[in-house]
């Protein structure tokens, strides 16, 4: 009879011991990240984490120059670099610590967009000016976005918004592009679907936008749009400040007619909603200065491990 009991004894250990350190993947303890108070979660990321979660993640890249063939920003035509004397802008891509989950895909990988905007060091937004900004500022948002990877998490990036539009335009801005039709071209950038009322321009961004309001209804349905895509930003020092000069999309339109005239312009998100007059060209060639935020779009490794968070600013980081 104490044989069995004991037999017993053992087999309802072994199934305790099981259960709990190998069948249950969610076996948790505590532990310091990156000075932080977390728990570890057995098992990927990719299996434990939810669309709307925020991730701790810090950037390899600690500062990055945007020169100003990148932007077409230069002393002589744009105020900020006018001010400080300089041909390019400064980021610190490391202060960008926040990301939210906005997609995750049947490979394990994840794309997360972060939390919050970034301006350079002087506490300025980014600046593209006249026609060579037009011209480049897909691209340029795209290699910016890059400086905020780390090799040990991410496998790509790109920034908001950016769905194959065409990163630099080759071809000529004047009348003789728009074509002075009912649906003047652009230079190169066809992609999307055609605006009506006069305003064309492609709607890939479209994509990025709906991805980012269904990740911040995940945790609040009652969510507006405008709340959703609205956003704090990231000063000089790191800290988080109300957002005031919007984020870019990394997106093109122009607008006009035969007989008023045509103008190329940029798209940004201000105070949640689409803003308008962000034009930096015209056919007579007049040429402007806009500025507005960083938001990069980073993809995740899939079969990262899920180090759960205690702290209030993030639900997980990436150990």
């Amino acid at each position: 009879m104490k044989k069995v009991i004991i037999i017993i004894l053992i087999l309802v250990c072994g199934y305790l011991i099981y259960n709990n350190f190998v069948k249950n993947s969610n076996g948790i303890k505590n532990n310091k990240v990156n000075g932080t108070n977390s728990t570890i979660e057995k098992g990927s990321l990719s299996d434990v984490v939810e669309i709307g979660d925020i991730i701790m993640m810090t950037p390899t890249s600690t500062s990055y120059t945007i020169k100003s063939d990148l932007t077409g920003c230069a002393k002589k035509n744009c105020f900020f670099e006018e001010a400080h004397g300089n041909d390019y802008q400064i980021i610190k891509p490391n202060q960008m610590k926040w990301w939210i989950v906005i997609d995750k895909r049947k490979d394990g990988t994840i794309d997360v967009v972060s939390e919050y905007s970034q301006e350079d060091i002087n506490e300025n937004g980014i600046y593209f000016y006249g026609k060579e900004g037009y011209r480049k500022i897909v691209y340029s948002l795209n290699l910016i976005a890059k400086q905020y990877e780390n090799n040990k998490y991410t496998v790509g990036s790109r920034h908001f918004g950016y769905n194959g539009q065409t990163e630099i335009v080759t071809t000529a801005l004047d009348s003789n592009a728009a074509g002075k039709k009912s649906t003047p071209k652009v230079g190169g950038n066809s992609n999307g679907k055609e605006y009506k009322k006069g305003l064309r321009g492609d709607t890939l961004y479209a994509k990025d936008v709906s991805l980012l309001i269904k990740a911040k209804r995940k945790n609040n349905p009652n969510i507006s749009e405008k709340e959703a895509l609205d956003v704090k930003k990231l000063d000089k020092n790191g800290n988080v400040n109300p957002g005031l000069t919007g984020y870019w999309l990394a997106s093109r339109y122009y607008h006009g007619t035969e007989y008023l005239g045509y103008g190329w312009e940029l798209r940004k998100i201000f105070s949640g909603k689409m803003a308008t007059a962000n034009g930096v060209y015209t056919e007579d060639r007049t040429e402007w200065e806009r500025v507005a935020d960083i938001r990069p779009v980073l993809t995740l490794k899939a079969n990262l491990k899920a180090v759960k968070s205690n702290e209030p600013t993030a639900k997980w980081i990436l150990e």
